[in-house]
């Protein structure tokens, strides 16, 4: 009978197969926390839109909420524009059309 020298002892394979095992183990736990964390900002954006579509919907179901919505939108962006222009308020007022005497 002969034996192989080189052959690893049975507790050098079951330290090593404990290696492996642990690592696979850690593996498929990121593996897991990857796909709920993929899951969980799917599902979070997901119910933003249906939350905001449901917000919106609901604001413009009302004509005076639609009417206030849209002053609201327009005058923000209106601002935005004149304050990166640097306009002062005097100039502003002449584009919005308002006499001031």
């Amino acid at each position: 009978m002969s034996e192989d020298l080189n052959a690893p002892t049975i507790d050098e394979t079951r330290q090593r197969l404990a290696r492996e095992y642990g690592r696979t183990q850690r593996r498929l736990w990121l593996a897991e926390l990857a796909l709920s964390a993929v899951a969980l900002v799917g599902v979070s954006a997901s119910g933003a839109a249906v939350w905001l579509r449901e917000v919106v919907a609901g604001l413009t179901s009302f004509p005076l909420l639609q009417v206030a919505l849209f002053l609201l939108i327009g005058s923000a962006g209106y601002g935005a524009t004149t304050w990166r222009t640097g306009m002062d308020w005097r100039r502003r007022a002449r584009l919005a059309g308002w006499a001031i005497g």
